[in-house]
């Protein structure tokens, strides 16, 4: 084998070689942030509500949010807001079409953001919370909380809900808090 002949065997094999890292390397890309979605966040998203205690004729309610993070990508989100709404004790339990039959809650009792307006972010592997303290008035028997929140530069919303029954007495209320996780 002449050196000429070897030089352009080498150069086929790099170029052979070249190719094959490219349907690798492509594959990879695919894999990992297409079909994994590893380029996304994975957020949990959850709300929960926590009686405090009465003092008169209001309940003094924690309206919470977690977000945890379990993507391998920085989170940013906008627009951490709640509506929470009320059945009072002597309203009728009507659904509501527009919310799919579900039982509907006719009174809006308190709304807004967890946290200023502004852009916010949640590291990969974290967990978040918010809280929001309101009062419901003591002729409520059942509570539904709504939370969202916006992706920032994205199209797309997430949500979550709650539904609780108001306790009847503040030792109720301090029974509900010990038993929960």
């Amino acid at each position: 084998m002449t050196l000429e002949n070897f030089n352009r065997l080498a150069g086929g094999i790099q170029s052979l070689a070249t190719v094959v890292a490219l349907i690798v390397g492509g594959y990879w890309t695919y894999s990992r942030f297409i079909k994994q979605r590893e380029n996304f966040a994975f957020i949990e998203f959850t709300v929960d509500l926590n009686f405090i205690g009465k003092q008169g004729e209001w309940w003094i309610v924690e309206l919470i949010a977690y977000l945890e993070n379990k993507g391998k990508v920085q989170h940013r989100f906008q627009d951490l807001s709640f509506d929470l709404e009320a059945l009072f004790v002597n309203d009728p339990v009507d659904v509501e079409a527009r919310f799919g039959g579900q039982a509907f809650f006719p009174h809006p009792l308190s709304r807004g953001p967890w946290i200023p307006e502004g852009q916010y972010f949640i590291e990969p592997g974290l967990r978040a919370k918010y809280s929001y303290v309101a009062r419901v008035p003591d002729r409520a028997s059942f509570l539904i909380l709504h939370g969202r929140f916006t992706y920032l530069n994205q199209p797309a919303w997430h949500s979550a809900e709650r539904t609780a029954q108001v306790p009847t007495t503040s030792s109720t209320a301090a029974h509900l808090q010990a038993v929960r996780p």
